[in-house]
């Protein structure tokens, strides 16, 4: 039935499969399955992707899920971009340059997904990706410049201090999850930016609580209580002494 003429019996031909054990996969039906993800279906494509994302399958059969990153359906694309970060900064380094292209993709949603996935080679070739997902930085869709932002803070401490500067400009960002995922960035990076960024958290629950966040990772007594203080000047009506402990002001205080 996996190759039944009717797309819709190929589909539930395949979902019959996703419930198997992937070693019972492997063993029978594993190639039949991955020769479905190039059907002319876009929907069977998916449902053969989603099996495939399971480890034992999906290393082997990584260069066939590879390919669809340049499927004409832009939902395959980013399924495909998604599920690759299933087989870990080893094997994905050799797919560098073809993920790298889907951050030109029309779509935030395959871009955002490419950003992601280069997260995890970012241990293998941590300079090489930092350039790649630079630009992204500056792209028009909020949820790509967040995923940058993220790329960052996933990364080793001696590239988040390169990509310092370029990070403090998003606290200016117009979207506030970006906003507030700068700030943790830096927060946890070096807590001296804080001092120096306008406090852009004023008015917005959820950046302020990113920043007290970032507060608690501060370890210099000394700006931790001048940023605690600015924070409760420019908000009285807010707590700033309850959840806003560091290691640097625990030590203070004792």
């Amino acid at each position: 039935l996996l190759k039944d003429k009717v797309s819709m019996v190929r589909k539930a031909a395949l979902w019959n499969l996703y419930h198997l054990e992937p070693a019972v996969l492997l063993n029978r039906y594993a190639s039949a399955i991955a020769a479905r993800i190039e059907d002319s279906d876009w929907m069977v494509r998916k449902v053969a992707l989603e099996i495939l994302q399971a480890p034992e399958l999906l290393c082997l059969y990584a260069d066939a899920v590879v390919a669809r990153l340049k499927d004409d359906v832009w939902i395959i694309r980013m399924k495909a971009a998604s599920m690759l970060t299933g087989l870990g900064p080893t094997m994905l380094e050799k797919y560098v340059d073809t993920l790298s292209a889907l951050l030109k993709d029309d779509i935030f949603e395959v871009r955002a997904a490419a950003v992601r996935t280069l997260s995890e080679i970012e241990s293998a070739r941590p300079l090489t990706c930092a350039e790649i997902v630079y630009p992204l930085l500056k792209d028009a869709h909020c949820d790509v410049r967040g995923a940058a932002v993220g790329f960052y803070h996933n990364a080793a401490s001696w590239v988040r201090a390169m990509f310092a500067d370029d990070i403090a400009e998003m606290l200016n960002d117009v979207d506030r999850m970006v906003q507030g995922a700068a700030l943790e960035l830096l927060g946890s990076l070096d807590p001296e930016l804080l001092t120096e960024s306008g406090y852009p958290w004023e008015g917005d629950n959820d950046v302020w609580d990113r920043g007290v966040r970032a507060l608690q990772a501060t370890r210099d007594a000394k700006l931790f209580a001048q940023v605690r203080a600015d924070m409760a000047d420019r908000d009285p009506k807010r707590s700033c002494t309850e959840g806003t402990s560091s290691p640097a002001s625990e030590a203070m205080d004792a």
